[in-house]
């Protein structure tokens, strides 16, 4: 599904034809857009926080790194899982932030990954969390379609088609299903943790077609089992608990991380017969122990904390300590039970164990999840600092700090796709809103709300204010406070007071007047018993990762997302006062994804994340369900059903679509009405569709849409990035300026002229 009206037509000064359901083709003669709105309408098309260089944040950058893996000839492979590709580099990188020679699953490095539900199933890589190589072959496992991907003989260009795709009942407990999955290539045979399944599945040889059943498993006494710890109330030197990471080998031994019972199992052959028992346990005092950090609360230079991933090479062996945001390195493969390492990475001494300690460096980690060695370098994938550390030698002092670092331009940075806020630079822009003459951007990202004086009429304007964060170039998120978020999705303003979905801190903030100052404390917390506490909660009073919130008519809206439900305050709250109706539940007390009925209907909500309000219906992105909700009343009693729904050709269906089309939404987010006209947010096709009148017939097609060449288009900037194209929208805000997109993906906000 990609899109109807196209925003290259827009953008260069076309719009539809007065009274055509028909969007225009890009051949065909469009009327210029109308004059504006009064006072300064926007006089052309421009975008903010976009900079000269916006093919680094791709070219570079990295988001969530979850695997690494180094092939016998010294080229480094890293699962970039948050931009959906593997990227690769011929030859061990030497500088910091060094460019990948290919990227799989994109057309080249530089190049915004495809979106839309439709998946290549020859060449994209949507989300790879895990992945193997002998130098080759290629395995990856993808987490958006629990999937693995084989290239038969070893890829050489981006893009590269691959060869087989193996395919898995992930909720069947067989010899050909998986749930979670983590490869290794090994003796031509292809070793598989199962974490859901608590197993080590093993391929011998390694399958040649799609589909084909394992031979033997690790950690079960049969290839139907799936118990944790087979069953025992204790591990054993024969079970698993939750295996997490990639299995590993030195060409001899075989590792595996238990990672639910904080260990690393060592066979000192590579097994083959079933239910084989492990000769070496570490991070335990025995095989039959299974507590985290051997139940102590601190750290020690013996234990462990789920780690999720191994590695060994000319005798030497490191671990990712993920549960302890570091590595542990031992100068020799232990042959006995309960050797304690001999190094820590990541942390400055073998007792700490927070992330980032004592402050974000080349010496820090936070969520390590693989890592790779060829005996002498080490590569680590500090996945939630967004970069992968290498040493270009075999450390031997706890916590030396890493000799290059990707995804980031410094050591002291972990922004996603290594996007550094500025002034005039956004991390990630979601949500919009007009607070009197002034324009609200929530940067997500850089956990903040940027202030600008007016309604921005050129590339050249800058905030004057800044919540969140104490200047225009910080953007690290902090402890919970008045003053500060933790990934903010959407602010809403009646142009007096200002509210903020905060939503990592499960919270609402109100401002009783607009903001001042920077980094002001907002007066009001919502979902939340103080300014200081952040913990996800249901009933009346709590939030769950609140997305959207709106103020308008006197009244407050919230879509409190995780809880499945939009919250209805009646009158704008004066402090921490309790909402008046929930939609979408029955009570304030359920909070089950569609009601828990296992079914879509008219009264249910997935995940929604956007509600919207005029002056007779409230709108919601009801995004788990892939439709829009309205309701045509300000007065819905509690839990009442919606009126009408759009995305979907009837209320009891929530599937995504099945093909591009002029009424199917897929992932829908941001919503605006004005001027009789209805928007939405289209994500997963990169566009913005329209109605040029309210909808009220079910699933009636949009009559245009912007950010995309075509209709059957849904790739992310489609033919390149542009002013024509975007990339994962999620907010949009229409005033008589002029029509504002928060283009997620390319980092920017995109400004037109208005529609006629």
């Amino acid at each position: 599904m990609r899109s109807l009206v196209a925003l290259s037509l827009a953008l260069g000064g076309c719009s539809l034809l007065p009274h055509q359901d028909i969007p225009c083709a890009q051949t065909e003669l469009c009327e210029p857009f109308g004059p504006g709105g009064p006072g300064n309408p926007i006089p052309t098309a421009f975008v903010l926080g976009q900079p000269n260089d916006h093919t680094t944040w791709y070219t570079t950058g990295l988001s969530s790194p979850t695997a690494v893996a180094l092939t016998p000839s010294g080229q480094l492979l890293v699962a970039d899982k948050g931009n959906d590709r593997v990227l690769l580099w011929n030859t061990l990188p030497q500088t910091n932030n060094q460019p990948p020679d290919i990227s799989l699953g994109t057309i080249d490095p530089s190049t915004a990954p495809p979106g839309g539900s439709s998946i290549d199933y020859n060449s994209q890589v949507p989300s790879p969390i895990r992945l193997t190589t002998d130098g080759i072959r290629l395995v990856v496992v993808t987490e958006a379609y629990d999937y693995q991907i084989f290239w038969k003989s070893f890829p050489t260009q981006s893009l590269g088609h691959y060869s087989l795709v193996y395919t898995n009942d992930a909720q069947a407990l067989a010899a050909n299903g998986w749930k979670v999955g983590s490869p290794l290539l090994a003796a031509n045979r292809l070793y598989l943790t199962d974490r859901d399944h608590s197993r080590v599945l093993i391929w011998d040889p390694t399958p040649a077609n799609g589909n084909t059943s394992a031979n033997s498993v690790l950690g079960q006494t049969n290839l139907t089992s799936g118990m944790v710890n087979g069953g025992n109330a204790l591990p054993g030197p024969t079970s698993l608990k939750n295996p997490d990471g990639s299995p590993s080998t030195d060409g001899t031994r075989l590792f595996v991380t238990d990672t639910g019972n904080h260990r690393l199992l060592i066979w000192n052959a590579l097994p083959t017969a079933m239910n084989a028992t492990a000769d070496v346990v570490l991070g335990q005092t025995d095989f039959a122990s299974g507590a985290p950090n051997r139940g102590q609360p601190m750290a020690r230079i013996d234990s462990l904390n789920q780690p999720q991933g191994s590695a060994a090479a000319m005798n030497r062996l490191a671990v990712a300590d993920t549960g302890n945001n570091r590595v542990l390195l031992w100068s020799t493969i232990p042959s006995t039970v309960d050797t304690p390492a001999n190094v820590v990475l990541g942390q400055p001494s073998a007792t700490s164990s927070a992330a980032n300690t004592p402050t974000l460096s080349g010496s820090s980690m936070d969520s390590p999840r693989s890592v790779a060695t060829d005996g002498t370098h080490i590569v680590v994938a500090d996945s939630d600092n967004h970069r992968v550390l290498i040493w270009n030698d075999w450390p031997t002092v706890n916590g030396t700090a890493a000799s290059v670092v990707l995804g980031q331009f410094t050591p002291t940075t972990r922004n996603v796709r290594g996007v550094t806020a500025s002034a005039t630079r956004f991390a990630a822009p979601t949500g919009l809103a007009q607070a009197g003459n002034k324009l609200v951007v929530v940067d997500k990202d850089a956990h903040r709300v940027l202030i600008y004086r007016g309604l921005p009429l050129s590339a050249a304007a800058q905030p004057e204010l800044v919540l969140g964060q104490p200047s225009f170039n910080a953007q690290l998120p902090m402890n919970p406070s008045a003053s500060q978020f933790f990934f903010p999705s959407s602010a809403s303003s009646d142009g007096t007071a200002l509210a903020v979905a905060d939503t990592n801190n499960h919270r609402v903030l109100i401002w009783k007047t607009l903001p001042t100052a920077n980094q002001q404390p907002a007066d009001i917390v919502l979902g939340q018993a103080t300014m200081i506490t952040n913990k996800s909660g249901g009933g009346a009073s709590g939030l769950n990762s609140p997305g959207g919130v709106f103020m308008g008519g006197g009244r407050l809206y919230v879509a409190d997302t995780s809880n499945h439900r939009v919250l209805i305050w009646k009158t704008l709250p004066a402090q921490d006062q309790l909402p008046d109706i929930v939609l979408g539940q029955g009570s304030f007390t359920s909070v089950m994804q569609n009601r828990g009925l296992g079914k879509v209907a008219k009264d249910t909500l997935s995940a929604p994340q956007t509600v919207f309000a005029d002056d007779k219906s409230i709108y919601v992105s009801d995004t788990g369900n892939n439709r829009i909700l309205i309701w045509n009343t300000l007065d819905p009693q509690v839990g009442q059903a919606a009126d009408l729904v759009l995305g979907q050709s009837n209320f009891d269906t929530g599937a995504g679509p099945g093909s591009i089309n002029e009424t199917a939404l897929s992932y829908p987010l941001g919503l605006a009405v004005a001027k009789g006209r209805m928007y939405a947010v289209d994500l997963d096709f990169s566009r913005v569709v329209y109605w040029n009148a309210v909808p009220t017939l079910i699933n009636k097609p949009f009559d245009g849409y912007l950010g995309q060449p075509m209709l059957n288009s849904g790739d992310r900037n489609a033919g390149g990035i542009s002013l024509k194209t975007l990339s994962g929208p999620t907010g949009i805000l229409v005033t008589e300026a002029g029509i504002y997109i928060a283009d997620t993906g390319n980092h920017r906000v995109i400004a037109l002229p208005p529609l006629p």
